[in-house]
C-alpha cells in the first residue's frame, strides 16, 4: 500500500506504543514515529519526510473551556481559534509532493467548516471535498497539493 509511513502524535505515550509496534515488526526501514506538534518535530528538509498522503484527526473543537462532564484532556478535542487548523495548512505545503492528498476527519459539533475552507485557499491548496461519514456526526476534509 505503502514504501513509507510516519506516524505522529503530540502524545509521548502514543510514540511510545508505535515505536514498540514498529520493533515488534520490525519495520524501522519502513515506518517512523515522530512526537509532534503538528508539524514542529517533522524534520525539514529531509527527503523521508515529502508525503503523497497526509490523513489527520486533529482537535475538533473552537473552545478555550474545558468541556463539561469531560473526562477527556483538552488536548486531544480543543483548537483554540483553530490555530492547530491554521498553523498546519500554513506549514504543510513544503512536506508534500504534487498532487499529494490531505484528508482531515472532523466533528460538525467544532463548525469549522467555514473557517477550514478559507484556511485551505488562503494557502494556495485546492479543497476537492467535504464528505459526511455515513450514520456520524463526523466529516472529512480532502484538499489536494496541485
Amino acid at each position: 500500500l505503502c514504501n513509507r509511513l510516519t506516524l505522529s502524535d503530540i502524545n509521548s505515550k502514543a510514540i511510545d506504543i508505535c515505536n514498540k509496534t514498529i520493533k515488534h515488526n520490525n519495520l524501522y526501514k519502513e515506518v517512523t514515529a515522530v512526537q509532534s506538534d503538528g508539524l514542529k518535530n517533522i524534520p525539514y528538509p529531509h527527503r523521508l519526510y515529502k508525503f503523497d498522503l497526509v490523513i489527520s484527526n486533529p482537535p475538533h473543537i473552537n473552545n478555550d473551556k474545558p468541556v463539561k462532564n469531560s473526562d477527556t484532556p483538552s488536548i486531544i478535542y480543543n483548537d483554540y481559534q483553530w490555530e492547530i487548523h491554521e498553523n498546519f495548512y500554513k506549514n504543510i505545503k513544503k512536506y508534500l509532493n504534487k498532487d499529494a492528498s490531505i484528508l482531515f476527519i472532523e466533528h460538525i459539533v467544532g463548525r469549522g467548516q467555514e473557517v477550514f475552507i478559507k484556511q485551505i485557499e488562503e494557502n494556495n491548496l485546492t479543497l476537492e471535498g467535504i464528505f459526511n461519514y455515513p450514520n456520524s456526526d463526523m466529516y472529512f476534509v480532502w484538499t489536494k497539493n496541485d
